[in-house]
């Protein structure tokens, strides 16, 4: 049985990831996840499969047709966007057309909290892999090739005859150990980069979960961390140095500083085995010390993506974020002493006072952050933030949206978006640090100012997805 696993095409170039999608204009991540199930087929299956990223690739929806044309499937696995649900969703219909004996799994976030509705409203769909997909998809895959049925799975939902049955929800992966390595073989990783930092490029998932409250985040797969041990992580690390001579690895952990004597431990095994490769990953203020950054930097912790939201006492605690603002700046200037750059993600809207923007702008600007990223606070479906939001937005799945209903606000808060973005980057020291990256990454620099200049100057679209601009 031949099976493909495809990063549907879009017209502008995203990271679609399981928790949220978003348009990158100097960074593409490879499909972690779809490579992860060509493994379990090709290493566990001992089966045909093939990954092709559409969006990586720059393949439109033709090309994409044509290339199935050749290889001619039997399956096709695709993981849906959020924001660009119903275009992904067009797309699945149009090679369901094409080719109506294929059978068409998706996953992704808006499959697990709306399997019924999808299921109902896209007909091209026949199974729904919901939460976790490994070992789920390694049970529909024999089912599908033994012609068995599926309505005693968990974890699973179908199309079977003209009923859609919606299994119960599966527990979550104890072992991560025990997953293969993604098939990075099946992916050009030429075509893969983080802003502002050497290739080749690779990115690694070290533990699943995050057990912080925030009442605007979308988890992955839910508040328990389980971690792949030290061990298995670094054997990774090292294949891919030696086999795809790996300069700088991105951890898609939700919080990989969440256990700080697990980092400690990772950063000794890192120097006592001398890994030469830089590293960037996803963590929050409170839980970093300077001695921890210090043995982090050794090493090769070059970046760190900041969830900081804003500065307001008032607002962290409504977001129920449990961080002290303060704290986030002294972390701020530690890292800038200790040569690790600091990426900060912010947040405007929801029941951000004009006051409070300006403090969190007026703060941002003048501190020792070296880059912000500007989000519009989105309440998703599944969040505590949705329920206190809903009857405020115009939410909906076919076509999906998801914005207030008060037009008038979402064209202010997305004014706000670029406002922050003006004041935080035309500092005298960031457009030095821009004109050190023009030298050192010509490419990224220049595709980061045109975008920045255009953002910053077209009239805000509220139903266009957020695009991340570095």
């Amino acid at each position: 049985m031949k099976t493909a696993l495809v990063n549907l095409p879009l017209k502008k170039r995203i990271v679609r990831r399981y928790t949220c999608s978003y348009y990158a204009v100097n960074s593409l991540f490879p499909p972690l996840e779809l490579m992860s199930l060509a493994a379990i087929v090709r290493d566990w299956k001992k089966d045909e499969t093939v990954v092709i990223d559409c969006i990586a690739q720059k393949l439109g929806l033709e090309q994409l047709i044509a290339r199935l044309k050749d290889l001619q499937p039997d399956m096709l696995v695709a993981m849906t966007a959020i924001e660009m649900f119903s275009g992904d969703i067009d797309c699945l219909e149009q090679i369901k057309k094409f080719f109506p004996n294929i059978k068409i799994i998706c996953f992704g976030y808006l499959p697990t909290q709306f399997p019924k509705e999808i299921l109902t409203g896209a007909g091209c769909i026949d199974f729904i892999i919901m939460g976790e997909p490994e070992e789920i998809f390694s049970q529909l895959y024999d089912r599908i090739k033994n012609g068995e049925g599926v309505n005693d799975l968990s974890g699973i939902a179908a199309r079977i005859g003209r009923e859609i049955f919606v299994g119960p929800a599966r527990e979550r992966i104890k072992d991560l150990d025990a997953l293969p390595f993604p098939a990075r073989d099946l992916v050009d990783g030429r075509l893969y980069n983080e802003f502002f930092s050497p290739r080749p490029f690779v990115t690694i998932l070290s533990s699943r979960g995050c057990p912080m409250t925030c009442s605007f985040c979308v988890r992955t797969f839910g508040q328990r961390v389980v971690y792949r041990s030290i061990e298995n992580t670094l054997k990774e690390i090292e294949e891919v140095i030696l086999k795809y001579r790996v300069k700088t690895v991105r951890f898609m952990d939700d919080n990989f500083c969440v256990d700080a004597g697990r980092v400690k431990e990772f950063c000794e095994t890192v120097i006592r085995r001398n890994l030469k490769f830089q590293w960037s990953a996803l963590a929050r203020t409170d839980n970093l010390s300077e001695a921890l950054l210090r043995l982090m930097k050794q090493a090769g912790c070059f970046r760190l993506y900041l969830g900081v939201e804003t500065f307001s006492p008032k607002l962290l605690k409504v977001y129920q974020k449990n961080t002290d603002s303060m704290r986030a700046l002294e972390v701020f200037g530690i890292m800038r002493r200790l040569g690790i750059e600091s990426v900060g993600f912010f947040m405007v809207g929801g029941v951000q006072s004009e006051a409070e923007f300006k403090e969190d702008v007026r703060i941002a600007a003048y501190s020792d952050l070296d880059y912000a990223v500007i989000e519009k606070l989105t309440p998703y479906p599944g969040t505590p933030f949705f329920e206190q939001m809903k009857e405020e937005i115009d939410f909906d799945i076919f076509p999906y949206k998801n914005r207030l209903k008060d037009t008038d606000r979402e064209k202010k808060i997305l004014q706000r978006e670029k406002e922050f973005y003006r004041r935080f980057y035309l500092k005298p020291r960031r457009i030095l640090r821009m004109l050190r990256n023009i030298v050192l990454y010509p490419g990224d620099a220049c595709v980061g100012l045109k975008d920045f200049l255009m953002f910053s100057g077209k009239n805000p679209n509220r139903d266009e997805p957020r695009s991340d601009l570095i």
